[in-house]
């Protein structure tokens, strides 16, 4: 059975080295390391006279310590920054924010929801939490109570404790009014 889901070692790719450097064939070398054909042509590509087993073993942990998405916020404070503003001054909830950059990304990059998310979560978009977010919608609780965003308590001037009188409108609209 080939070995199936583990990275070639620095042993190998010396193995693959000397293989190649007794001109034997991708099929043998294969073979000799119970490896697939394709996982040697992938390591070899094109250079199979050039092959350095110490340079490519160099690039592929370079390669593994990146693996996975782009961290495109923690690289980019700017961004961090634009997500910042897009929030506390634009009012903008995460799905809009979300499109926004997709709209303005040349390159076809994308911030997907649960990045902007975790990034919140994580405290690392400057003066942003997840209560300071823009919600379009509020869910109420199991204990039939709803909860106002932060956001809305600050630009309605809402405090702990403050009293409200609540009319509902025939479409089903609440209103609250602050009771001084």
């Amino acid at each position: 059975m080939k070995n199936r889901g583990s990275y070639l070692t620095i042993d190998e790719r010396i193995r693959i080295k000397r293989l190649l450097d007794q001109n034997a064939t991708v099929a043998v070398i294969a073979e000799t390391l119970n490896r697939s054909r394709q996982t040697i042509y992938t390591e070899i590509g094109s250079s199979e006279k050039s092959y350095d087993p110490y340079l490519a073993d160099q690039l592929a942990k370079e390669r593994s310590k990146n693996k996975g998405r782009s961290q495109m916020i923690t690289l980019d404070p700017d961004l961090r920054k634009l997500i910042s503003k897009m929030i506390l001054e634009e009012e903008l909830t995460v799905p809009q924010i979300s499109n926004v950059l997709s709209e303005r990304s040349s390159s076809g990059l994308t911030v997907s929801l649960q990045t902007i998310y975790r990034y919140i979560k994580k405290g690392e978009i400057p003066g942003v939490t997840m209560e300071s977010l823009h919600q379009s919608s509020i869910k109420m609780g199991q204990d039939n109570v709803v909860h106002i965003p932060e956001w809305l308590c600050q630009k309605c001037g809402f405090s702990k404790g403050d009293d409200f009188e609540i009319s509902v409108s025939s479409d089903g609209s609440i209103m609250l009014k602050k009771v001084t």
